[in-house]
């Protein structure tokens, strides 16, 4: 790729990312964080969304088992081109605008979802509805990372990325009461059209968003970038605090003005990161997807509870993910990320080999899927949220968006793969189905938890332009 319309000015790029580097968390951080948070929580919401109609259309649409887990896995073939074609065309040109572009998708194929006639129709508004889901998520954490100052970048990015837990959270409790207030029958397709709301944030997200600084000088537009930088320092002036002198990059460091090879994951520098970050998004959400999808139904189906009570219950995992998110976000930067990665694969292996005791000794009823999932969800969720802010770390602005899409990629076509595979298993015997699935998660956990041992690095407090080299 080329770098087009680049400026001729005296400004230093170095100092231009020194001065971003210095700058506490503002108004105007707030403002971006609240936009991309609003593309994150409809990305939990659509992921637990189709969970919670599936109570009803399981029956509404006359669909088994095995095309109920294709149902749940459809979006994520879309989510997986999405986010592999819109990490590169956000290295060309910018976050901003492929983000907003990738929230109008979303929102227009989400109003085809709720008015879906049978299954072939839902599937394949399923599927187009995934184009604008995959994109938005990546693009949003690199942009985000790239404004936050490497000492506060893990408690601030993750605790944006814990929209994903409200999502988990509020979602079951907006079913619940959709179908409370309107009736099932109709209720499933309202669910679906609440995930329209998106092409409201579109539009707040082209006007209110700024361009990420590091994507400007990135592409030589040094003033354009400098612009933003003093936008920032302008909120943080309003509201009454002195800013510090900008202070040097970490020795050889600089700011400097590179083309994009999209090749250049598999250079010798990068090409370990690469493998690390694509077998993490693999692992970790072909687990988390391979249940979460499938919860509320299987607590109506195998468990033999009421849709409300079904419903209620994946609301209260939803709870503690939030409470996780928060207690990840406050340890991340004394903690670091290899170490908390490392220790929430071991309990989502543990978690797993409990639900395979479980099932063979008392039987797969809900409690024992209530506390299996509950073990994997808090094992999971920290390295679910936290990939974002360390792929951003782990690759340099030319390539972030990019890196963090083929990983993220790789998490969608994970996340299409498991509920189909589970589906298929309780097709076949409800009873061992789970078990064979809970023995599968636990291989899953190992490979992943190898990988963070192997080839996993610390990146807490470090500024980007130094992890990047």
């Amino acid at each position: 790729m080329s770098i087009e319309n680049v400026e001729t000015t005296d400004i230093d790029p170095d100092k231009v990312v020194a001065r971003l580097e210095r700058i506490p968390f503002s108004r105007l951080h707030l403002r971006s964080a609240a936009i991309l948070g609003g593309g994150t929580f409809f990305d939990s919401y659509d992921a637990v969304a189709i969970g919670t109609a599936l109570t009803v259309v399981f029956t509404a649409l006359h669909i088994g088992f095995a095309n109920t887990g294709f149902l749940i896995g459809a979006a994520y073939i879309g989510q997986f081109i999405g986010a592999v074609i819109a990490g590169a065309l956000a290295e060309s040109y910018g976050r901003k605008a492929i983000f907003a572009l990738s929230l109008i998708i979303f929102g227009v194929f989400s109003v085809g979802t709720a008015i879906a006639w049978n299954f072939q129709s839902l599937l394949i508004f399923r599927v187009l509805q995934g184009l604008g889901l995959g994109a938005e998520i990546p693009i949003a954490g690199a942009l985000l990372n790239e404004i936050i100052p490497g000492k506060k970048r893990g408690v601030i990015s993750i605790s944006y990325q814990n929209m994903f837990g409200w999502g988990n959270f509020l979602t079951p409790l907006i079913g619940a009461a959709v179908f409370a207030l309107i009736g099932p029958h109709l209720g499933w397709r309202i669910i679906f059209l609440i995930g329209a709301l998106p092409l409201v944030l579109a539009v707040f997200a082209y006007v209110c968003l700024q361009e990420s600084p590091r994507w400007l000088i990135d592409h030589g537009k040094v003033a354009a970038a400098d612009k933003v930088v003093t936008q920032f320092e302008q909120s943080v002036a309003r509201s009454g605090v002195d800013l510090p002198a900008p202070a040097q990059l970490p020795g050889a460091v600089h700011a400097e003005v590179k083309r994009t090879n999209l090749a250049e994951l598999f250079s010798p520098v990068y090409r370990s990161r690469t493998l690390l970050i694509w077998i993490m998004f693999a692992t970790t959400y072909f687990i988390t997807y391979g249940y979460s999808g499938w919860l509320p139904t299987l607590y109506v189906q195998i468990g033999g509870l009421p849709i409300t009570q079904s419903l209620l219950l994946t609301a209260v995992s939803g709870a503690v993910m939030v409470v996780n998110g928060y207690v990840f976000a406050n340890l991340v930067d004394k903690v670091g990320r290899r170490r908390y990665f490392i220790g929430s694969f071991i309990l989502v292996a543990v978690g797993a080999v409990f639900g395979v005791l479980g099932s063979r000794l008392i039987g797969p009823g809900w409690p024992i899927l209530f506390a299996t999932t509950l073990i994997l969800g808090i094992g999971t969720y920290p390295i679910n949220i936290g990939l974002y802010l360390y792929s951003s770390e782990l690759f340099p602005t030319r390539m972030r968006s990019w890196a963090t899409g083929t990983g993220s990629g790789l998490q969608r076509l994970a996340s299409a793969i498991a509920p189909s595979i589970v589906g298929i298993l309780v097709a076949r015997n409800i009873h061992t189905g789970i078990e064979n699935v809970f023995g599968i998660f636990v291989v899953i956990a190992i490979i992943g938890l190898l990988s963070v041992s192997l080839l996993g690095r610390e990146t807490q407090a470090k500024v980007l332009e130094e992890l990047a080299a």
